[in-house]
């Protein structure tokens, strides 16, 4: 694969859009490709995806040029080192509340002077084939993408942002919803205000890194994310489930049914 183009994309100050897949589908990440999308989001947190079943995924995002992420479902070393170990260029970790989740989750995918992600050379190395340090080029190419979901992130949000190796900052709008009281209303007001509180502050910082995105919101969303974009979010998610759903529904209206 050699150059992460959707990390390049986002250095560029770019907008990067692709698919949340809940589970096991390399067909999807085919289509994906069709569709023009950048990278494919495997869901280790809500979804099905574990490091035994994604490698499949990974070789069909390398065979047609998207850019291999997942979401893992906690913030520990010896989780995140087993995805990457895969061949993922991206990892998303969810609840990443203080400076010191941030570090963390930095110290596991990067490996040192970066971080301590634990060395070996498996399959992960076939994407920077002709590099001379594959260490190094991983530490390059890497994107870090750390969720933002609760009030204690909100709090504590500068102290996150000066955390270097941060690439992203994704809002998960469902989860702060609840922290915010009230769960599962990503249009309430206050909700809203919250959001674009965080991607403003996440704006105001200089260069392209780290971008923001919102995340949470399905295509019956769009009108949402579309505001949120024009306030600068450049991470664009879309949840799989929620497309075809709409996709369907729209098809069959147009058919009669």
């Amino acid at each position: 694969m050699g150059q992460n183009k959707a990390k390049a994309k986002l250095a560029e100050g770019k907008r990067i859009f692709g698919y949340l897949m809940p589970g096991h589908a390399p067909d999807i990440v085919e289509a994906a490709a069709e569709a023009g999308l950048d990278y494919v989001m495997m869901d280790g947190e809500h979804g099905t995806v574990e490091p035994g079943s994604i490698e499949e995924m990974v070789r069909a995002a390398e065979v047609v040029g998207v850019a291999p992420f997942a979401r893992v479902p906690v913030n520990r070393e010896e989780v995140i080192l087993r995805f990457m170990d895969r061949g993922l260029v991206g990892v998303m970790i969810p609840h990443v509340s203080t400076a010191e989740d941030a570090r963390a989750a930095v110290a596991a995918i990067k490996f040192s002077p970066h971080g301590m992600r634990g060395m070996s050379r498996g399959r992960w190395t076939l994407a920077y084939r002709g590099e001379e340090n594959v260490f190094a080029a991983a530490n390059r190419e890497t994107l870090v993408i750390c969720m933002v979901e609760d009030q204690e992130a909100i709090d504590n949000l500068d102290g996150i942002l000066a955390v270097p190796g941060v690439d992203v900052i994704q809002i998960g709008t469902s989860d702060l919803s609840q922290s915010l009281g009230y769960p599962g209303q990503v249009r309430h007001p206050r909700v809203q205000e919250a959001v674009e509180r965080i991607v403003r502050r996440v704006r105001s910082r200089p260069g392209p890194f780290p971008a923001v995105g919102v995340g949470g919101l399905g295509p019956a969303n769009a009108d949402l994310l579309k505001a949120y974009d024009g306030m600068g979010a450049r991470f664009i998610n879309i949840p799989l489930a929620g497309l075809l759903t709409l996709a369907t529904r729209r098809f069959v209206q147009e058919m009669g049914g």
